[in-house]
């Protein structure tokens, strides 16, 4: 079997198990994992592309209905209003295909030091908050846990910047202590 080696980057045979691991400073995680992460933040954009192409559609017939009709400034009115409403969405999707592209071409790389493609496991007063730096989607639920998928250019992620597992820093009167960097 593979294992991906942090130090020397690069796959060695084993027996002892059938899983990819990223080893970095005795701390495991299966590679695939955060591979599998990516996925399913890309598969949750797909999906939100999808349903904004779909509404877009949707104006678009109601639009063409609306040519059809000719009621005078009611026709006006609700052509405006539909035509405000594709506008919006256009730029919306625009966002979401950006996102998408930019998640898409993220190399995600072990780091040894927090940056954009880390998966990081803190503890904020005590409370322990998992964190994917990457693009900013919210929280996901992904194989039993809660993440924080935020951008590179948030405020958490800057105050995590080029911070290590084992580092502790104070921001917004909290406490945050990473607890490991992958």
């Amino acid at each position: 079997m593979s294992y991906f080696f942090y130090q020397s980057l690069t796959t060695f045979d084993t027996h002892k198990t059938d899983k990819l691991f990223i080893h970095i400073k005795n701390i495991f995680m299966p590679a695939t994992e955060k591979i599998s992460l990516k996925h399913h933040c890309l598969n949750i954009l797909e999906k939100q592309i999808h349903d904004m192409e779909s509404t877009m559609d949707d104006i678009y017939v109601a639009l063409e209905e609306e040519t059809k009709s000719s009621a005078g400034d009611k026709y006006e009115t609700n052509r405006a209003q539909l035509q405000i409403e594709q506008d919006r969405l256009d730029k919306q999707l625009e966002h979401l295909k950006h996102q998408y592209h930019a998640l898409y071409k993220a190399t995600h790389d072990p780091q040894s030091s927090i940056e954009d493609g880390c998966t990081v496991e803190l503890e904020v007063d005590g409370k322990p908050l998992s964190v994917y730096i990457s693009i900013a989607l919210g929280a996901v639920e992904f194989n039993g846990k809660k993440w924080q998928v935020i951008s590179e250019i948030s405020p958490l992620a800057q105050w995590l910047k080029d911070k290590k597992t084992g580092d502790s820093f104070s921001a917004n009167g909290k406490k945050y202590s990473v607890k490991s960097v992958i």
